[in-house]
């Protein structure tokens, strides 16, 4: 362009990796792409797609802003079931406990991905993950369960965001349907007492004195070791629980938190009934001899081995007291001793054992002890309970 004799130069409407808009006659559609550099040794493009000019110079301002910030702009088709894969595989254990990355890897199988599996996280909003939640809520799911649902999508966007895939973890900004907390239904003393007289003499004495007087749980029960227990000073120490993983075989695991990690002091009932319980298994050992495998359990299977916890249980059974639900019992009955000689005040674990409840609670097991007591002696007495 020449201007009084002069050449003169226009400047370009827009600068270098500042985007451009055009129309597609294709298909009616704006687009816009931007130029995000080189990642990888590859040249990178975004592009944005809209029905008027506008709403495609809205996204292409957003995303430019979000690179002034140094924030990600994400780029390609990234689903959301590609994202759960991902992050599975990233914090397999020992990262989290094995039972934990089942639960996880359980609700992103069953729920999230045949749901939102095919969807993009880039356009993964709150709208679409409060509507998800909502639809399962009126699917009949519990509140707790979609609780779980919905840690499952916050913890994978939390590491989308350490990915560089999104900028914001969406999943924290929606409501969730309130979760009651289930009533509790212990034990009376009279019921622990009746329950502790019915089994005097049987394999499952020492077992049941130990969850009623000192509260614990199933599997801290089925791996604990005599090593755990110091008979000098009287007192108990629980640090593991046996577990259960699908596919694999029994596990002991460490107790997560530094308060289920405890000790506990022996009451004289206690000793007793550990003293006997010890003398019983050393005769058993001696019968079986080379067959014993000796790993130092207090409450093994027949052999020597660490025991199934689904061994222990009752059938189903309407006769369940009035009033009572399985999954609603969450503390065992902890009842004082009768005669307690030591001069120490006795201790007493209030820990949470909805197990311990729920057998203790039914009457069914009242009669299958006293139905096997006279069989007491019998080496699979425990795969028969």
């Amino acid at each position: 362009m020449i201007v009084m004799g002069r050449r003169v130069y226009r400047a370009k409407n827009r600068g270098r990796n500042e985007g451009t808009i055009s129309f597609r006659p294709c298909d009616g559609r704006w687009y816009s792409r931007l130029d995000l550099g080189v990642i990888n040794g590859r040249r990178v493009r975004k592009c944005f797609y809209g029905a008027t000019r506008e709403e495609v110079a809205n996204q292409l301002t957003l995303a430019k802003a979000e690179r002034l910030k140094g924030e990600s702009i994400p780029v390609g088709r990234f689903t959301v079931a590609q994202l759960l894969e991902n992050w599975l595989a990233t914090i397999a254990p020992p990262i989290v406990a094995a039972r934990t990355h089942e639960s996880y890897a359980l609700n992103s199988r069953k729920h999230v991905i045949p749901a939102i599996g095919k969807l993009q996280v880039s356009k993964l909003d709150p709208e679409a993950i409060q509507m998800f939640l909502n639809e399962k809520t009126r699917s009949g799911l519990s509140p707790q369960t979609v609780r779980h649902i919905r840690t499952v999508l916050r913890r994978a966007l939390n590491f989308a965001i350490k990915w560089k895939k999104v900028s914001f973890n969406n999943a924290t900004v929606v409501e969730l349907p309130k979760a009651d907390r289930a009533e509790i239904h212990p034990l009376s003393e009279e019921q622990a007492r009746r329950l502790l007289e019915v089994a005097k003499g049987t394999e499952l004495e020492t077992f049941l004195v130990l969850a009623i007087r000192l509260g614990l749980r199933r599997g801290e029960l089925l791996d604990l070791q005599w090593s755990d227990i110091n008979s000098e000073d009287r007192v108990l120490t629980v640090s593991r629980a046996i577990q259960r993983i699908p596919g694999q075989p029994l596990a002991p695991v460490r107790l997560k938190t530094r308060g289920s990690r405890r000790t506990i002091e022996l009451i004289d009932e206690v000793v007793t009934a550990l003293k006997q319980h010890r003398t019983r298994q050393a005769e058993r050992r001696l019968l079986l001899g080379r067959d014993w495998n000796d790993r130092g359990l207090v409450f093994p299977n027949s052999i020597g081995k660490p025991l199934e916890p689904r061994h222990i249980k009752s059938s189903p059974s309407s006769s369940r007291a009035p009033g009572y639900r399985p999954r609603h019992g969450r503390t065992t009955a902890v009842i004082p001793a009768p005669v307690c000689c030591s001069k120490r005040a006795p201790s007493y674990s209030m820990s949470a054992s909805s197990w311990a409840t729920r057998r203790l609670r039914s009457p069914l097991t009242y009669t299958r002890i006293s139905r096997r007591a006279s069989d007491a002696s019998s080496p699979d007495i425990w795969k028969r309970f």
